[in-house]
Order: C-alpha cells, then structure tokens, then sequence
C-alpha cells in the first residue's frame, strides 16, 4: 500500500505515519531521497523482500531529487501491494505529473498548519494533551502557549499555530512542580512578532533609545524585509482601531488580545499623525521594492519617523 503525507505541520505527519506503522505491525526503515538511485527506488517499490509483508518504508525529500520524483510518479502505480510505504512530502508541487500520479494511486493524509482561526481547536487539544500527561495548565497557561506558538506567514493577516512547538513545551513543562507564566515563557521564547509589538511601543511612546537598542538586535538575528512586514502589520492594525468606533476590532479581524494591546497606543497618535506616517510607510515600502536604499535604514526611518513625531 502507498500512502503519501503531505502538509507543513509535522507533529501531525510524524503522528500519521506511526499510525500506518502500527496498523502494518512492522518495524519502521527511514530513506531519504537524496541516498536514492532510480534503481534503488525500484527495489524499494517493486523488489522482491523478505520483509515484504511488515516492513513500513518511510521516503523523505524525495522532491528535492527531481529524477526520484518522476521515477516515483512514474512507478506509482506499479508499487507492490505487500508492501507499505510511506512518502513523507510536506510541500509537494501539485503542478507536477508525479504528485498528480502519486495522488492518484496513494492514499493521500493532508496534514496542515493550525490558522489562527483554528486557536480554539488548538487550545482544546493542549488542554485535552495537558491532562492526558499530567501536566496542570490553567485555561490562561493554555491560551499564553498558543499565543506563543503563532506566528505571521508571509500571506497577509494569516498566522499559522506551531503544534510541534506546543507538544515539546508541553513535553518540557512535564519535570515542572509549579507552572507559572515564567515557566512558560523559558520553554516557548517570545515569538518575533512579539518583540516588534515591543519595538512600536517603543516608538510610539517616543523612547528613541530603546528603539535604536532593539534594532541593533535585530539587524543581527532577523531579516529586514520581514521586520518591516511585520512593523507595518501592526502599525495598520493600529491605524484602524484609531479610525473605527471602540468595540469594532473583531470587525477587521482583529483578534481581542491585540486590539487591547493596541488601545493603549491609539490614544498617543493623533490623526494627522497617522495620516502622514501612514503615508511615510507606503513610502518605505516602495522605495524597499525598489531598492532605493538599505532595507535596515528604511526600517530604521520608519520607526525614527513614529518616534520623533
């Protein structure tokens, strides 16, 4: 039997395949594309085995060999029935012929990231996980540690809840006596868009020293594009609220915890302020697109232009 595991969530993968694993009753042998000759993906599919009957082949990366890929799509449908095997594949490109044969003739387990719009589903299972191990978290323990396993994708508004992140902090916090926020925060480090909601306060409250503190940092950790992505998420975020009547967050997709983070900074900024920083902000963007100018510097403006306001 074929199965193919797709998805960028890996805690679900790796908890897929062990269930195939389990329900074939064979021990499990791990091979990775990039070791694969087209001859040793035959005799992997279609070879004579002694092991035949129990042993579960776990395939990985085999995109990144483009050769393999095609061999495997190639021979899908030839793939021995006595035999299991596993392609583990978390970004498959769907436009090939091989991924279009091997959906075809595999049994396909889709295994996404949580949204954030999933956070409830995902509190539940830590909740659920938390007592199954034994491990007391308190529904504020739990809302902290799924707020600190989202982070931003490169798609607008879309953030995407690490279950991985959240099953070992779990596996952590198991040899702790007493949870406390401090706990927590040791074994799930605050998260980049944490630092830079840290970072526009900073700004928005004028305390030019910090902000030129934490961009020194950061100019030696992150990327300056991404920062500035995040910088200018947060600063609409901030716009809008300023613009719309209190109680409206939830109507722009806000989510409560950062419109209530947000509030406190509303009230410093006024609207021809925001107007002309947010036209400062299209500004950077643009000239960024078409490196005009150092992308560090341009954050560095931006931030400097909220802070000296």
């Amino acid at each position: 039997m074929l199965h193919l595991v797709t998805g960028e969530n890996t805690y679900q993968a790796e908890q897929e395949v062990r269930s195939i694993a389990r329900a074939s009753k064979g021990e499990v042998r791990w091979v990775s594309g990039d070791t694969l000759t087209p001859d040793g993906l035959a005799d992997i599919l279609m070879g004579v085995s002694l092991f035949a009957s129990s042993e579960v082949t776990v395939l990985t990366h085999v995109g990144d060999t483009p050769t393999i890929w095609e061999k495997l799509g190639e021979w899908a449908e030839r793939v021995d029935p006595g035999k299991t095997i596993i392609v583990w594949e978390p970004k498959p490109d769907k436009r090939t012929r091989a991924y279009k044969s091997l959906a075809a003739h595999a049994q396909v387990h889709i295994c996404p990231l949580w949204t954030d719009r999933q956070d409830g589903l995902a509190r539940e299972w830590l909740a659920k996980r938390a007592r199954e191990s034994g491990v007391k978290l308190s529904p504020g323990h739990v809302a902290s540690m799924v707020s600190r396993a989202t982070r931003p994708t490169d798609a607008p508004g879309i953030s995407v809840i690490d279950q991985r992140q959240l099953h070992n902090a779990l596996t952590a916090l198991s040899v702790v006596d007493d949870i406390t926020d401090d706990a927590i925060a040791a074994t799930m480090p605050a998260l980049p868009a944490e630092n830079i909601f840290h970072l526009l306060t900073y700004a928005v409250e004028r305390d030019v020293a910090s902000v030129q503190r934490m961009l020194a940092e950061l100019r030696a950790t992150d990327d300056a594009h991404r920062t500035f992505a995040l910088i200018a998420g947060q600063w609409f975020q901030l716009m809008s609220l300023a613009l719309v009547p209190a109680g409206s967050a939830e109507s722009l997709g806000i989510k409560p915890y950062a419109a209530r983070s947000l509030s406190g900074l509303v009230r410093q900024v006024n609207r021809a302020q925001l107007r002309d920083l947010t036209q400062l902000c299209a500004d950077i963007d643009a000239g960024m697109k078409l490196s005009q100018f150092e992308p560090w510097d341009g954050v560095e403006r931006f931030l400097l232009g909220i802070a000296l306001r």
